[in-house]
């Protein structure tokens, strides 16, 4: 009788196990298929994205926008959508949340700029945000009902109604 070789098709290697080689036997007992193959970079990433509206929310690790190791190289998480779903990102140039989420990684809401319109983008933002006379709320913004914190203004009748929300559930939850 000829030496027995792995069920796989295709696969040389002498037959180990249940009519496998070791290592399609391995993988038989791990993942129920001998033809198993680990997922992708590009579908564990999309795993990690939630649609909010327009915007595609990475909710994956991370600090603020989320570092993404795909073939040994590190990669913002809205660089890599970019770059897998449009192009390569030009030499000297960085991309611009339209949006201005920073963890929106749609490659719609994403545009190649150099640092010097991103940053002017940036402060265009904050200079309309700036311009707002009330809280979200509708409290005015007016010296007395303005703290200011990390370089933002906060409403301090919604802080003090935060506080007091606060307050009252801990002492419901004792």
């Amino acid at each position: 009788m000829g030496k027995r070789i792995c069920n796989v098709d295709g696969c040389p290697q002498p037959h180990d196990s249940k009519g496998f080689c070791s290592r399609h036997y391995m993988v038989w007992r791990r993942h129920g298929d001998p033809l198993w193959c680990p997922p992708s970079a590009a579908e564990l990433f999309w795993a990690k994205v939630v649609e909010q509206g327009d915007c595609w929310i990475w909710t994956g690790s991370g600090q603020r926008y989320g570092k993404v190791s795909i073939g040994g190289r590190d990669l913002l998480a809205h660089r890599f959508a970019y770059e897998h779903m449009v192009a390569e990102i030009p030499e000297g140039l960085t991309l611009d949340h339209l949006c201005q989420n920073k963890k929106c990684v749609n490659p719609c809401h994403l545009d190649p700029v150099p640092q010097s319109v991103n940053v002017r983008r940036r402060d265009l933002a904050h200079d309309m945000s700036s311009a707002k006379t009330h809280c979200p709320q509708g409290h005015e913004y007016t010296e007395e009902n303005t703290s200011r914190r990390n370089g933002r203004r906060h409403c301090k009748a919604c802080d003090r109604e935060r506080q007091r929300r606060n307050y009252n559930r801990r002492k419901a939850a004792t």
